[in-house]
């Protein structure tokens, strides 16, 4: 008989390390501070309802939030001979008490319990049993808490793969989350200009392009919950006239969305897509090991060596700043030797390229540097002088795309 084997990581003394890591703890503490205080729009899970009724249990004690995600993940080749004998049950947590820079950092995504997935289910042992030693911990956690010493001192790589026409007869994509987030964002730009305004389908897909707007700014008010509750209602109606089917699960959750966002605040800071990112970590282990004898206990280790490594070089939430190659800036005829003694010394040479808090920066990229209720004033090239990331309406980048017709077009992230 082959032995039952769970792997369960130590949660509260990882906790402990990372809190002690250099400007973690004060970075989560001052954030959920700020975030608390913030009343009239919600940039955070901190700004819902769902915490600030959690939070009032522990009125006197220094209290951050955890998430906890499980998904199952292939080991081996997916398409393979031996497919789903290897497929490992994931646990991961994170402290989304945080910016939302270091949230989608997979360094900040920890794992919690490991099992090899058939060993779940009715026939072997159900969910109490195979997660009672990780519910135990959580218990501890949450009623004794742990105690740190605090020293004061793109879009390019998830484009979508081409659609053949295998898809098309199979009525079916096979795309991972990201690259179909990004199918959905530039769609309109893809075939819009060939399809005539008041076609039914295409207002599917415009209602839909709505909600993944409301979905994923960063930065939201309130209100717009109402709002993502009737283009949900109006986009569920128009599937079913059009697809003349029932409606998936998936379209019943997105009624929940509009609460969702009120309780939980800006529902990109509570999606999975990061959590599912963290099984390539796991993937690249058991890719270079030609042993799967008891896999989930050499996997363990491997991210227990790993958080060591950090926990001993005492990195914490990394740079907020990494620069390529740069050059001095001398003067021209544009911008005279007057101007450049005016500015400060950071904005006095060129760089190729840069990562501000996560977000890569290149030349030809697009920024939106003001919004207004009559136009979007945006800078091409990032060669931009006097402003700072920090200050402008949003600091993710764009691309400037050219349609079949020549026109240029630039599409946000998410709606401003």
């Amino acid at each position: 008989m082959v032995p039952v084997q769970g792997h369960l990581l130590p949660i509260k003394q990882n906790l402990k390390l990372f809190f002690e890591l250099p400007g973690v703890y004060n970075t989560a503490l001052e954030y959920t501070e700020n975030a608390m205080k913030q009343k009239n729009i919600l940039t955070s899970f901190l700004n819902g309802s769902t915490w600030k009724t959690i939070k009032c249990k522990f009125f006197d004690k220094i209290v951050f939030p955890i998430f906890l995600y499980y998904d199952d993940a292939e080991m081996g080749n997916p398409l393979g001979s031996h497919s789903g004998i290897h497929k490992m049950g994931c646990v991961y947590y994170s402290v989304p008490a945080f910016p939302p820079e270091y949230l989608s950092s997979l360094d900040n995504i920890f794992p919690a319990f490991l099992f090899h997935s058939s060993d779940r289910g009715s026939s072997k042992f159900n969910n109490k049993i195979i997660f009672a030693s990780l519910i135990k911990v959580l218990i501890d956690l949450q009623e004794n808490g742990i105690s740190i010493s605090v020293n004061s001192v793109n879009v390019q790589k998830n484009s979508p793969p081409a659609i053949n026409q295998n898809n098309l007869n199979n009525g079916c994509i096979i795309m991972s989350s990201s690259e179909m987030l990004c199918l959905v964002r530039y769609f309109g730009l893809i075939v819009g200009e060939l399809i005539p305004i008041e076609t039914e389908v295409w207002k599917l897909y415009l209602m839909l392009r709505q909600i993944v707007d409301i979905c994923c700014s960063r930065k939201i008010q309130p209100e717009c919950s109402f709002l993502l509750n009737n283009i949900v209602a109006e986009h569920n109606r128009l599937y079913l006239l059009l697809s003349q089917s029932t409606l998936k699960p998936k379209f019943h959750f997105l009624t929940h969305y509009g609460s969702l966002l009120l309780k939980n605040g800006p529902l990109i800071l509570t999606s999975s897509i990061r959590f599912e990112a963290k099984h390539k970590i796991l993937k690249a282990f058991s890719n270079s090991i030609p042993c799967r004898i008891n896999l989930g206990y050499t996997l363990t280790n491997k991210l227990q060596l790993q958080m060591i490594n950090r926990y001993f070089t005492q990195t914490g939430l990394r740079p907020d700043l990494k620069l390529g190659q740069s050059c001095i800036i001398f003067p021209t005829v544009e911008i005279p030797s007057s101007f450049l003694k005016q500015l400060p010394i950071e904005l006095k040479s060129f760089v190729s390229w840069m990562d501000f808090k996560g977000v890569s920066y290149r030349v030809g990229m697009v920024l939106v540097l003001e919004v207004t209720l009559d136009s979007l004033e945006l800078n091409s090239g990032l060669q931009i002088f006097g402003s700072y990331l920090t200050n402008l309406p949003d600091p993710t980048p764009t691309v400037i795309r050219t349609l079949a017709n020549g026109t240029l077009f630039v599409s946000l992230r998410y709606a401003l």
